[in-house]
Protein backbone atom coordinates (compact mmCIF):
# COMPACT_ATOMS: atom_id res chain seq x y z
CA UNK A 1 0.00 0.00 0.00
CA UNK A 2 1.24 3.56 -0.70
CA UNK A 3 2.32 5.74 1.85
CA UNK A 4 1.16 9.59 2.00
CA UNK A 5 3.51 10.32 4.50
CA UNK A 6 6.48 12.33 3.51
CA UNK A 7 9.44 13.14 3.21
CA UNK A 8 8.74 13.25 -0.90
CA UNK A 9 11.84 12.75 -2.86
CA UNK A 10 12.91 16.21 -4.92
CA UNK A 11 16.41 16.75 -7.34
CA UNK A 12 19.35 17.87 -5.77
CA UNK A 13 21.04 21.51 -5.45
CA UNK A 14 23.58 20.33 -8.22
CA UNK A 15 20.38 18.82 -10.20
CA UNK A 16 18.80 22.02 -9.87
CA UNK A 17 21.91 24.33 -10.73
CA UNK A 18 22.43 22.23 -14.11
CA UNK A 19 18.82 22.65 -14.87
CA UNK A 20 18.69 26.52 -14.15
CA UNK A 21 20.81 27.43 -17.28
CA UNK A 22 21.24 31.24 -18.09
CA UNK A 23 18.26 31.46 -15.14
CA UNK A 24 20.98 31.02 -12.51
CA UNK A 25 21.57 34.66 -13.95
CA UNK A 26 17.91 35.69 -12.28
CA UNK A 27 18.57 33.77 -8.76
CA UNK A 28 21.84 35.46 -8.40
CA UNK A 29 20.18 38.66 -8.69
CA UNK A 30 17.65 37.70 -6.71
CA UNK A 31 19.99 37.27 -3.63
CA UNK A 32 22.28 39.77 -3.94
CA UNK A 33 19.16 42.20 -3.35
CA UNK A 34 18.37 40.02 -0.53
CA UNK A 35 21.97 40.44 0.99
CA UNK A 36 22.50 43.83 0.34
CA UNK A 37 19.31 44.80 1.94
CA UNK A 38 20.48 42.31 5.03
CA UNK A 39 23.66 44.23 4.99
CA UNK A 40 22.22 47.52 5.23
CA UNK A 41 19.96 46.48 8.09
CA UNK A 42 22.99 45.00 9.84
CA UNK A 43 25.36 48.00 9.61
CA UNK A 44 22.33 50.58 9.51
CA UNK A 45 19.55 49.37 11.18
CA UNK A 46 17.62 52.84 10.57
CA UNK A 47 18.92 52.98 7.23
CA UNK A 48 18.05 49.34 5.94
CA UNK A 49 14.62 49.31 7.97
CA UNK A 50 13.61 52.18 6.16
CA UNK A 51 14.89 50.87 2.52
CA UNK A 52 12.58 47.85 3.71
CA UNK A 53 9.24 49.68 4.20
CA UNK A 54 9.93 51.55 1.57
CA UNK A 55 10.43 48.59 -1.18
CA UNK A 56 8.32 45.96 0.65
CA UNK A 57 5.95 44.77 -2.36
CA UNK A 58 9.49 44.98 -4.82
CA UNK A 59 10.93 42.72 -2.53
CA UNK A 60 8.26 40.10 -2.05
CA UNK A 61 7.33 40.06 -6.08
CA UNK A 62 10.90 39.45 -6.77
CA UNK A 63 11.54 36.81 -3.56
CA UNK A 64 8.41 35.06 -5.23
CA UNK A 65 9.26 34.99 -8.86
CA UNK A 66 12.84 33.95 -7.56
CA UNK A 67 10.70 30.88 -6.02
CA UNK A 68 8.45 30.57 -8.96
CA UNK A 69 11.62 29.71 -11.32
CA UNK A 70 12.96 27.29 -8.77
CA UNK A 71 9.82 25.70 -8.28
CA UNK A 72 9.31 24.96 -11.99
CA UNK A 73 12.64 23.71 -12.70
CA UNK A 74 12.33 21.06 -10.13
CA UNK A 75 8.86 19.78 -11.64
CA UNK A 76 10.56 20.07 -14.97
CA UNK A 77 13.39 17.60 -13.44
CA UNK A 78 10.96 15.44 -12.07
CA UNK A 79 8.93 14.98 -14.82
CA UNK A 80 11.90 14.16 -17.45
CA UNK A 81 12.55 11.29 -14.83
CA UNK A 82 12.15 8.49 -17.23
CA UNK A 83 12.74 5.43 -14.67
CA UNK A 84 9.87 4.42 -12.35
CA UNK A 85 11.64 5.77 -9.14
CA UNK A 86 10.61 5.60 -5.41
CA UNK A 87 8.89 9.32 -4.36
CA UNK A 88 10.09 9.36 -1.20
CA UNK A 89 13.60 8.26 -1.62
CA UNK A 90 14.47 8.71 -5.25
CA UNK A 91 15.28 5.13 -5.81
CA UNK A 92 15.31 3.89 -9.00
CA UNK A 93 12.48 0.58 -9.47
CA UNK A 94 13.75 -0.40 -12.41
CA UNK A 95 12.75 -4.61 -12.80
CA UNK A 96 10.73 -4.50 -9.28
CA UNK A 97 7.07 -5.30 -8.92
CA UNK A 98 4.55 -2.84 -10.17
CA UNK A 99 3.69 -2.10 -6.09
CA UNK A 100 5.28 -3.37 -2.98
CA UNK A 101 8.20 -1.46 -0.85
CA UNK A 102 11.06 0.54 -1.70
CA UNK A 103 14.18 -1.43 -0.87
CA UNK A 104 15.68 1.28 -0.11
CA UNK A 105 13.81 3.08 2.27
CA UNK A 106 11.38 0.14 3.10
CA UNK A 107 8.26 3.07 2.37
CA UNK A 108 5.20 1.28 -0.04
CA UNK A 109 5.15 2.49 -3.74
CA UNK A 110 2.73 1.90 -6.60
CA UNK A 111 4.05 2.66 -10.19
CA UNK A 112 0.47 4.33 -10.49
CA UNK A 113 1.04 7.04 -7.83
CA UNK A 114 4.90 7.46 -9.10
CA UNK A 115 3.10 8.43 -12.55
CA UNK A 116 0.90 11.07 -10.67
CA UNK A 117 3.99 12.61 -9.04
CA UNK A 118 5.46 13.02 -12.00
CA UNK A 119 2.74 15.40 -13.42
CA UNK A 120 3.14 17.84 -10.79
CA UNK A 121 4.82 17.24 -7.84
CA UNK A 122 4.06 20.59 -5.60
CA UNK A 123 0.44 19.82 -6.14
CA UNK A 124 0.51 15.93 -5.30
CA UNK A 125 2.31 16.77 -1.66
CA UNK A 126 -0.26 19.53 -1.25
CA UNK A 127 -2.97 16.42 -2.25
CA UNK A 128 -1.83 14.20 -0.25
CA UNK A 129 -1.47 15.98 2.98
CA UNK A 130 -4.65 17.71 3.12
CA UNK A 131 -5.73 13.83 2.28
CA UNK A 132 -4.19 13.20 5.74
CA UNK A 133 -6.43 15.76 7.70
CA UNK A 134 -9.61 14.45 6.49
CA UNK A 135 -11.57 13.34 9.19
CA UNK A 136 -12.00 9.54 9.15
CA UNK A 137 -14.70 7.69 6.58
CA UNK A 138 -18.43 7.85 8.45
CA UNK A 139 -19.34 3.91 8.83
CA UNK A 140 -23.25 2.92 7.72
CA UNK A 141 -25.88 3.28 9.14
CA UNK A 142 -28.92 0.94 9.33
CA UNK A 143 -31.91 3.07 6.99
CA UNK A 144 -35.99 2.50 7.01
CA UNK A 145 -38.68 2.41 8.54
CA UNK A 146 -39.24 2.99 12.21
CA UNK A 147 -41.91 2.61 14.57
CA UNK A 148 -41.75 6.11 16.19
CA UNK A 149 -39.11 8.43 14.37
CA UNK A 150 -38.27 11.81 16.12
CA UNK A 151 -37.95 13.98 13.40
CA UNK A 152 -42.05 14.71 13.10
CA UNK A 153 -42.75 12.61 9.70
CA UNK A 154 -45.54 10.86 11.56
Amino acid sequence: MFDPTGPWWEPGFADIARALGWRWIIIAGILIVFLGLLTLIILSPWLGINALAGEIKLLIFVGAFGALVVTNVIKKLVKERKDDFCIHCGYSMVNVPEHGRCPECGRGYHQLVVQEYRKDPHFFRVRYQALRRLPPRATAFAAGAFDNPDDGTC
